[in-house]
């Protein structure tokens, strides 16, 4: 085929366009550069976005509809509850439990624990007192919520005198500052469930301005203490791809969730690590235990940590390392140990052979997209290792949770979000699931728990996760912690 070069003119015309092209690309790769270093040196980038608004803006991916910390969950109460209210104490940016409303606590008894009150005031400026602790702990038994875990093991909460808080539990606990943490606790200035803004009083950095379907308003507490932040804005987008969109375009300064399949295009991408018992669950009673082992072994958690482009181990146990001394060993792709163990199960199973045509992993269709990438890397994973062939079933999320309580799945996928960071609510949070709770632990000893747990093969951990989000280029002093908690005290705009 002969090569045409055109006129002169028409080459002249290329060459410059090449060299365009070549100038654009230099151009690109600087501002690459450019943001890998702000990546790095955090808060030393003054640069501006497109957003000309002095409000702090996120996304949030659904409506809210009260600001009530009893009835909200999930990243409304993790992003905005957590600014509002604020109880005896909270996690800070470095994990560690911080006092607010408690000035002094101590045991009186094997079962009293008082709580003395430093002196806290309403977003009205009036003060909180004990009573309104009490008011939270009633509203909690009227409402008979299970989710609400915080209470559990608490008889009785008491106003001694109005700064003084006793705490009546059936046995002393050590972890019961962990405890203490929920927001489910935080004072209320009523003893009501609040469905609007006017009646209730805020007790956190910042309180609720305004409320409507599209967005929540967020303005400074003053009482709170003597700082003045800035305003923050909530925007309500269930779609990741119009979130990244808005945030591109300067209309968000922090982007609350990014994508996996986007992470290799950013490079200034936050990754927060999220304490929660997160995996692929195995029914030990459909299941026989030499296919659980067999199945768990011939997974190779090194694909799956590339595929997701994420700092998180997977084979290895969802929880904080400090919760132990001494770190449990990690699963690890063993595909001798896998076909062995298959072996055994075809020779020792019979009657269950056949049964294996017929495996599926159910998933939740809340976050289905990631969910699916999962489910999908185990498919391929089982397929070329084990000649396993496995279905994928999306289950609408409220029958998904219903089924797997009834153990009704062989294999599916599952998260515990933990209500505090201690060991013994982790535990506590599994030996409440189905999952577990047929299992007959012989430990009470937090870190032998899990290592039986791991050792009943039930349970495919997929290592703490982490949640990239894209940092904000105008504000610093935001933090997220350990359980998602996206704190805000410290808000400041960089001038």
């Amino acid at each position: 085929m002969e090569l045409k070069l055109g006129t002169k003119l028409e080459r002249k015309k290329r060459f410059l366009s090449l060299l365009t092209t070549d100038l654009n690309a230099r151009l690109h790769l600087a501002a690459l550069l450019l943001l890998t270093v702000c990546s790095l040196t955090a808060t030393s980038c003054t640069s501006k976005s497109n957003s000309k608004s002095d409000a702090f803006t996120i996304n949030l991916p659904r409506e809210i509809h009260s600001v009530d910390p009893l009835l909200l969950r999930g990243t409304a109460k993790r992003y905005v509850l957590f600014n509002v209210h604020r109880g005896l104490f909270y996690y800070d940016k470095d994990n560690k439990i911080s006092n607010h409303g408690a000035k002094t606590c101590a045991w009186s008894s094997d079962k009293n624990f008082d709580c003395h009150l430093a002196d806290k005031k309403w977003s009205d400026g009036s003060p909180i007192k004990a009573e309104h602790y009490v008011y939270s702990y009633q509203q909690i038994k009227t409402l008979n919520d299970e989710s609400l875990t915080a209470v559990q093991g608490i008889e009785e909460v008491l106003a001694v005198s109005e700064k003084t808080l006793r705490f009546v539990f059936q046995q002393k606990e050590e972890s019961v500052r962990h405890r203490l943490t929920s927001l489910s606790l935080s004072p209320r200035n009523k003893n009501m469930v609040f469905k609007n803004l006017k009646e209730q009083l805020f007790s956190g950095p910042y309180k609720v301005q305004s409320l409507d379907q599209k967005n929540i308003h967020l303005k400074s507490n003053n009482h709170y203490d003597s700082n003045n932040r800035p305003k923050v804005t909530g925007v309500f987008v269930d779609d990741p791809s119009a979130a990244l969109n808005m945030y591109e375009s300067g209309k968000l300064d922090f982007l609350r969730y990014l994508e996996s399949s986007n992470i290799g295009v950013y490079p200034n991408v936050l990754f927060a690590p999220f304490a929660k018992l997160d995996g692929l669950f195995l029914n030990q009673e459909k299941l026989p235990l030499n296919l659980r082992k067999a199945l768990i072994y011939a997974l190779d958690f090194k694909a799956l940590q590339k595929l997701y482009k994420s700092p998180s181990v997977p084979g290895c146990l969802a929880v904080p390392k400090f919760f132990f001394k001494e770190e449990i060993e990690c699963f690890k792709f063993d595909l001798k140990k896998s076909k062995d163990s298959f072996e055994k199960f075809k020779t020792n199973d019979l009657s269950q052979v056949n049964e294996i045509k017929n495996l599926k992993i159910h998933i939740p269709s809340v976050d289905a997209d990631e969910h699916k990438k999962l489910a999908l890397w185990a498919r391929e994973q089982w397929l070329n290792h084990l000649g396993i062939s496995v279905q994928i079933e999306l289950v609408e999320t409220k029958m998904f949770y219903e089924k797997v309580q009834k153990s009704e799945y062989s294999i599916y996928r599952k998260a515990h979000p933990l209500e505090n960071l201690s060991c013994t609510e982790a535990m506590a949070s599994l030996k409440r699931e189905s999952e577990f709770s047929k299992i007959k632990f012989t430990s009470k000893n937090c870190r032998d728990f899990f290592k039986e747990a791991l050792g009943s093969y039930s349970w495919i951990p997929l290592g703490l996760p982490y949640y990239a989000h894209l940092p904000s280029k105008n504000f610093s002093g935001y933090y997220i912690n350990l359980l998602g908690q996206f704190g805000l005290e410290d808000l400041r705009k960089i001038e």
